[in-house]
C-alpha cells in the first residue's frame, strides 16, 4: 500500500483471486481488513476505502523512509498472532521489497502449512547513480530479501532474466516461474 493506497495493478489481481473463491484480507501494516472488490470500479476504490491508505501525508526523504517502514513493520508484527488465527491458506506478496517480505517470513516460519507467493520484480547492484549511503543499504536490503525469498514456496520472476538471477543464486528451478508484468489492455482502452 501506498500513500495513494492500494495500486490498481494489485486491485485487479486480487479481484481476479476472488472471482475464483478466495477471500481477501490485506495487511495493511497497522490494521488488517477484509475487503470484496465484488462489483468495485478498481480507479474509485481508494476513495471508498480512504483508509487503506498505508503511508501518512508527510513528505519523506529515502532514510525517514527507511525509519518509517520498519516501524510499519513493528506494528504489523503486533498483529502476527491474529494474522496465524485465521490460518491463511496462501500469502500473496506483491513485490520482493524487504519491507512487504518481513511479516509473510514471519508467518511461513510459524505456519508451515501456508503457502506463500512472492513476485520478484527487480534487482539491486551495489555500484550504481545516486546517493553511496543509499546505494549500499538499497544492496543491504535486497540481499536480506534474498535471504527471506528462500522460504518462499512460489516466487513470480516478472522476466526470464530475474528467473535466471535467482537461479544462478541457487533458488531452485521448480519454486521460479516467470509470470511478465501484466497490462491490462482493456482498462487502457
Amino acid at each position: 500500500l501506498s500513500k495513494e493506497g492500494v495500486q490498481i495493478i494489485w486491485l485487479i489481481k486480487i479481484m481476479k483471486l476472488e472471482s475464483l473463491g478466495c477471500q481477501i484480507t490485506l495487511n495493511c501494516g497497522e490494521f488488517i481488513k477484509e475487503v470484496s472488490l465484488k462489483d468495485c470500479d478498481v480507479y474509485k476504490f481508494n476513495e471508498q476505502f480512504s483508509e487503506l491508505k498505508a503511508l501518512p501525508q508527510l513528505t519523506f526523504n529515502r532514510f525517514k523512509y527507511i525509519a518509517y517502514a520498519f516501524a510499519r513493520n513493528v506494528k504489523a508484527f503486533a498483529k502476527l498472532p491474529q494474522i496465524l488465527s485465521h490460518r491463511y491458506d496462501v500469502i500473496y506478496t506483491p513485490t520482493s521489497v524487504l519491507e512487504f517480505l518481513l511479516l509473510p517470513f514471519a508467518i511461513k516460519l510459524l505456519s508451515k502449512k501456508t503457502k506463500w507467493v512472492v513476485v520478484f520484480d527487480n534487482t539491486v547492484r551495489f555500484w550504481g547513480p545516486g546517493n553511496k549511503v543509499v546505494r549500499v543499504l538499497a544492496w543491504i536490503f535486497f540481499n536480506i530479501s534474498l535471504l527471506l525469498l528462500r522460504k518462499a514456496d512460489t516466487i513470480y520472476a516478472i522476466s526470464p532474466d530475474l528467473r535466471s538471477y535467482l537461479l544462478g543464486k541457487g533458488f531452485s528451478e521448480g519454486a521460479v516461474i516467470v509470470t511478465g508484468n501484466a497490462v491490462e489492455s482493456a482498462l487502457i482502452r
